[in-house]
């Protein structure tokens, strides 16, 4: 596993040049492009010239969204599928491997188990498009009840309905993007990923939550970075996904909120600092010095 710096999450905007520089100044692995804007300097440049910057700073590119397309009737959702394809060849030729997509918890349309049948045949199909170009597509849920008000179907907001759905998809090419945040306030423990198995986590974001936090009230404003006395147990998840040898990128995604004292170089510092930590909790720190020394 890698760090991986999004800007994006961080509330953090600049020149790319300048997002570079700061990704390589604090010692990140990978980085959370603009892919819209990517899309658009490969169609008028050529995917070489469009990431020439990123790959002469050996920086991984991370994934992109699904486009919300495949939400919306099934005649639109069959004619996104080109789309989709299209954009995994330019992102397989970026050198980016993972697609990501949100399963909302509330929708105005379709029951639950009619939702779930069409989500499990979907996400599917769009696996089948991804695959050929090396793309795996990973999901995230949402937890907090903010998501769900409104509408007159409720869906998956959990970690028990989150993995339901992905067994039931049954794809290697469909796993899990591990939020921390949203699997713990889901009911998620170390144990029900080992059900999935950890081979099927495609990336993990991590963010903490303050003491006073329950799901009841739970808003994305209490998004936190990690605390040494948090309630998000983070580590586990860590150690069981280092046991696993988990590839993928680890980026941190608090609210932007809790950051806004700071400017964007306390920003990208706090979080390389709060990363190294958890590095060390969960002798990551330790097994990166032995490959090293191995290699």
């Amino acid at each position: 596993m890698y760090r991986s710096f999004d800007p994006a999450a961080l509330g953090i905007t600049g020149r790319q040049s300048e997002i570079i520089e700061l990704a390589l100044t604090f010692g990140f692995r990978g980085l959370v492009v603009d892919f819209p804007e990517l899309l658009k300097r490969a169609e008028e440049r050529g995917v070489e010239q469009a990431t020439r910057f990123i790959s002469s700073a050996q920086l991984q590119i991370g994934g992109f969204r699904l486009p919300d397309t495949w939400r919306e009737d099934e005649a639109t959702f069959k004619s996104s599928l080109g789309g989709i394809a299209a954009n995994a060849n330019v992102a397989a030729a970026a050198g980016v491997s993972i697609c990501q997509a949100t399963v909302l918890p509330g929708t105005d349309f379709y029951p639950y188990h009619e939702n779930f049948e069409i989500h499990r045949q979907r996400l599917g199909e769009i696996a089948e498009v991804l695959a050929p170009h090396n793309v795996r597509l990973a999901l995230d849920f949402l937890v907090a009840p903010q998501h769900r008000q409104g509408h007159e179907f409720q869906f998956i907001a959990d970690a028990d309905a989150m993995v339901l759905l992905l067994k039931s998809i049954g794809s290697p090419h469909v796993g899990l993007a591990l939020d921390s945040w949203n699997w713990h306030f889901g009911g998620g423990t170390v144990e029900l990923l080992e059900s999935l198995g950890a081979n099927q986590v495609f990336t993990f974001s991590i963010a903490d939550a303050p003491a006073e936090a329950t799901l009841a009230g739970l808003t994305e404003e209490q998004r936190v970075l990690p605390a040494e006395e948090g309630v998000v147990e983070i580590v586990p998840l860590l150690e069981k996904l280092r046991d696993a040898e988990f590839t993928g990128p680890v980026t941190l995604s608090p609210h932007v909120k809790c950051l806004s004292e700071m400017n964007r170089d306390e920003i990208v510092k706090e979080c390389r600092t709060s990363l190294d930590a958890l590095w060390e909790s969960a002798g990551l720190s330790k097994s990166s010095k032995m490959a090293a020394a191995n290699a």
